[in-house]
């Protein structure tokens, strides 16, 4: 929620017959609420700033850890597996048993 700036000349227009100590008063209120609820749009907005640069930091390291991990298992596969590649013709065999070996390789990194 935006609230106007307060001005005396508006407040002065509003309230006509009001004594100036009145008209002080009440533009001293008008300002003091239009100070904090910016103070809290600001800090607001900060520890969202915050809040995502932590959660972007979280998920670097997390998706780091695990590269790192599947790298690991794939520079580690079994040798066997080489041979369910070989003397393959046809392109979607070979997709679909690498798609099996990477699902296998991610069951186990998720298990670790």
């Amino acid at each position: 929620m935006k609230l106007p700036k307060p001005t005396l000349k508006k407040l002065k227009a509003d309230n006509p017959d009001a004594p100036k100590y009145e008209l002080d008063k009440i533009h001293v209120r008008s300002k003091t609420k239009f100070v904090d609820t910016r103070e809290k749009a600001a800090a607001l907005h900060l520890a969202k700033e915050r809040d995502q640069l932590i959660e972007r930091k979280l998920v670097t390291n997390q998706l780091t850890f695990l590269f790192l991990s599947m790298r690991a298992k794939m520079l580690s596969a079994p040798l066997g597996w080489h041979r369910k590649c070989m003397h393959i013709t046809n392109p979607h065999v070979a997709v679909d048993r690498l798609c099996r070996i990477a699902e296998h390789n991610l069951t186990e990194t998720n298990d670790d």
